[in-house]
C-alpha cells in the first residue's frame, strides 16, 4: 500500500481520498470509520470485497490506551515553563483545521 499526494503512476485496485486529519483520528482510535465517511471526510472507490474490507486492515485500538493515559495526564498537570505548546492550535484536540485532502492508493493487495 502507498499513500500519495499526487496521482501514481500505476494503477491502483483502490483508492481512498480523504481528509488527512480525520483519517489519522480514525487511525488513533478516536473516530469509527463509519462516522468518517458519513461525515463526508473520506471516500473509498474499488472492487466491492476491497471497500468493504478496507477498514479492517488497520488496527486502530493499538494507540487508544496511549492516547486515554496522555489525554488523562494532560488533564492532571497544567502546563508550565519549557512546556511545548502549538499556539495555532486550541485546547481541543478535536479542533478542526482547514481540510488536508490526501489520496491514498492501494498499488497491489498481493503480499510478497
Amino acid at each position: 500500500m502507498t499513500v500519495c499526494k499526487e496521482e501514481p503512476r500505476q494503477d491502483s485496485q483502490l483508492r481512498v481520498t480523504a481528509n488527512s486529519r480525520q483519517m489519522h483520528r480514525w487511525l488513533l482510535g478516536r473516530t469509527p470509520f463509519r462516522a468518517v465517511l458519513d461525515a463526508g471526510d473520506a471516500e473509498v472507490h474499488g472492487p466491492a470485497a476491497l471497500v468493504r474490507g478496507f477498514p479492517t486492515w488497520f488496527d486502530t485500538s493499538i494507540w487508544a490506551a496511549g492516547l486515554e493515559r496522555g489525554s488523562r495526564r494532560a488533564v492532571a498537570r497544567p502546563a508550565g515553563p519549557g512546556d511545548c505548546a502549538d499556539p495555532d492550535r486550541s485546547a481541543d484536540p478535536d479542533s478542526t483545521r482547514a481540510p488536508d485532502r490526501t489520496s491514498a492508493a492501494v498499488v497491489s493487495t498481493a503480499t510478497r
